[in-house]
């Protein structure tokens, strides 16, 4: 968009184009992050035991469903942000503790 376009357009013109550039954007690292995650897991099935491949999702957790979540249930509290993270490091940290063996 053009300056001369900003100017001479509503502010909630504006508004609604920067929300569908931070919708595609966020659609992108989506994206970005499960091409990653499957990349990780394709590149380490060989190195894991059989039958005990890597998950793409367990491997790279998604984010975007906690937000979608909050989207729905309003902001987490401190504890609660907190047990999540707890979660996720547990959840990575049982996944290469049981590879490593």
């Amino acid at each position: 968009m053009s300056e001369s376009d900003f100017w001479a357009n509503e502010p909630w013109t504006v508004l609604n184009r920067i929300n569908a550039w931070s919708e595609i954007r966020s659609e992108k690292e989506k994206s970005d992050l499960r091409q990653l995650s499957i990349l990780g897991a394709w590149v380490l099935a060989p190195h894991a035991k059989k039958g005990k491949q890597p998950a793409p999702e367990k491997l790279i957790p998604s984010v975007w469903a906690d937000v979608d979540e909050v989207k729905k249930t309003g902001p987490l509290s401190p504890e609660e942000k907190k047990a999540r993270f707890a979660k996720h490091d547990e959840l990575i940290r049982k996944h290469f503790e049981k590879n490593k063996k």
